[in-house]
């Protein structure tokens, strides 16, 4: 599936598979990770085939959105498991945008 910079997969699996963090080896061909320590790849978007929410993140995002029912959202804001607000249209996603967690400036080299 074509998207600007990235490779990408299409996949039809079920949330257990997911949840096994070996899936990537096992499910995509000539799989390989391109940094180091990172245990990827991670699904970009993950939306089940009735429609009724999705999970969407990307690695220059600095959220993953969780969308669907006010139930659903209002579930996982109140789940202490999760750092998670609600996000509007418009809402800078961006590292710069995180109003809860600061970036840490470079330390000075010596």
């Amino acid at each position: 599936m074509p998207w600007p910079g990235r490779d990408m997969w299409l996949f039809s699996s079920s949330s257990s598979e997911l949840a096994d963090p070996t899936w990537a080896q096992r499910t995509v061909p000539g799989w390989a990770c391109s940094r180091l320590g990172q245990e990827g790849p991670y699904a970009s978007l993950i939306w089940p085939e009735d429609h009724a929410w999705v999970v969407a993140s990307e690695e220059d995002w600095d959220s993953t959105i969780v969308a669907g029912s006010r139930t659903l959202v209002d579930d996982v804001l109140a789940d202490d498991r999760f750092e998670a607000f609600e996000v509007h249209e418009g809402d800078d996603l961006s590292w710069d945008g995180d109003l809860v967690n600061a970036r840490q400036a470079p330390r000075p080299e010596h």
